[in-house]
């Protein structure tokens, strides 16, 4: 009884109804949602108000972002969390509203689920894993705090080598729960298209 209500909760988001219209409306204003993310995080500027500058909101400064004060701040908390795999973030959301756009269930829903959870825990760890220290606006690490956190732990017990594979394959295990993609269909698209290059 204490899984229930939420797994019922995850089938309700990934399970279009049977009205077409409703679908269509929830799927559009997940699209849009999912623009705005993506506007959010890429006009984001390190000096704009937010929960960590000087002053933050009571500053009264105008938001440079291009989603105003309200996308300076949630591209703060996820580029902070995530670093460039927030931008991962949109694609997934606008994902879910094209399902919904077309009536289309996501076929499991707790697959998919994982499969986006692993991908924001993963992407940022492989992420921090790359030699160099990168930074994105020369601020934001590439990794955020989840790829940093995550990265450390795996080298600390596995060393490099060893959390470089078992990153690569966690990632690999999330593209393949988020997405259709299967070996088979792997094997008959290059099947296909060596056939094409080979007349």
């Amino acid at each position: 009884r204490v899984f229930k209500r939420p797994m019922k909760v995850v089938e309700r988001v990934f399970s279009p109804t049977r009205n077409r219209r409703l679908n269509e409306l929830i799927g559009l204003l997940l699209l849009a949602c999912a623009l705005l993310l993506l506007l959010a995080l890429a006009s984001y500027t390190p000096l704009d108000p937010s929960l960590d500058t000087a002053g933050g909101y009571l500053a009264g400064r105008p938001a440079h972002n291009w989603v105003g004060l309200f996308g300076a701040g949630i591209s703060t908390l996820l580029l902070q969390a995530e670093g460039l795999s927030a931008f991962l973030v949109p694609l997934l959301v606008g994902a879910l509203g094209w399902l919904w756009l077309r009536s289309r269930p996501a076929g499991s829903p707790i697959s998919k689920l994982v499969g986006a959870l692993l991908c924001l825990i993963f992407v940022p760890t492989l992420l921090g894993l790359l030699p160099g220290h990168l930074h994105w606006l020369h601020i934001i690490p590439i990794e955020g705090l989840t790829g940093h956190a995550i990265a450390g732990l795996f080298v600390q017990y596995l060393n490099y080598p060893g959390a470089f594979v078992l990153s690569l394959a966690l990632v690999a295990a999330a593209l393949y729960l988020t997405t259709t993609f299967s070996v088979g269909t792997l094997r008959q698209w290059l099947t296909v298209h060596s056939a094409f290059l080979a007349s």
